[in-house]
């Protein structure tokens, strides 16, 4: 596995995931769908051998989207309102690299750890799951469980529902391994 430093020579996936420009990642996962599977990884500035993060192109499609609420007499505060990417472009970053799934951070977290906080779609939950079912029980740095993640959020909208998709399938992954 290649691994690329992001202040120096990121990928050309990987600038167009942050662009958002999601036919260029398709069309990029085409001809070079080995930069699925590049690590892109920033150092901190005061010392360039320590680790600020580290992310396949799967784990930033999956960062969230950001939005500022605001409600009589408070100020406003910040929300995820979804991730970066949609169902089509998750599929084919799970195309090109099917082991992305189940792959950790630098937090020790799979992407459905960041679709499920950051108020992911269903369909891209669902493509998480199929294509690493074990990742329901997956532990980040925190020992949290996506469910886990999701139920200690106090901004990830969407939260009922992804809670119960959660339930749902940490249920069904139960009753398959009897």
């Amino acid at each position: 596995m290649r691994e690329v430093n992001y202040d120096v020579n990121k990928t050309e996936l990987y600038k167009f995931i942050e662009a958002k420009e999601w036919d260029e990642v398709l069309s990029r996962l085409r001809s070079n769908p080995e930069e699925a599977a590049t690590w892109v990884v920033r150092y901190t500035e005061n010392d360039p051998d320590a680790i600020m993060w580290r992310l396949l192109p799967l784990h930033a499609a999956c960062y969230p989207e950001m939005a500022s609420v605001s409600s009589e007499g408070s100020e406003d505060a910040s929300v995820r309102c979804g991730i970066r990417a949609k169902g089509r472009v998750i599929d084919a970053l799970l195309k090109a690299y099917p082991e992305s799934a189940e792959k950790q951070d630098d937090k020790l977290m799979i992407p459905l750890h960041h679709a499920c906080r950051n108020s992911s779609p269903m369909i891209v939950l669902r493509s998480l799951l199929h294509a690493y079912p074990r990742g329901i029980n997956s532990k980040d740095y925190r020992a949290r469980t996506p469910l886990e993640l999701v139920e200690q959020s106090k901004d990830t909208l969407n939260q009922g529902a992804i809670v119960n998709f959660l339930l749902e399938n940490k249920v069904i992954a139960r009753e398959r391994s009897y």
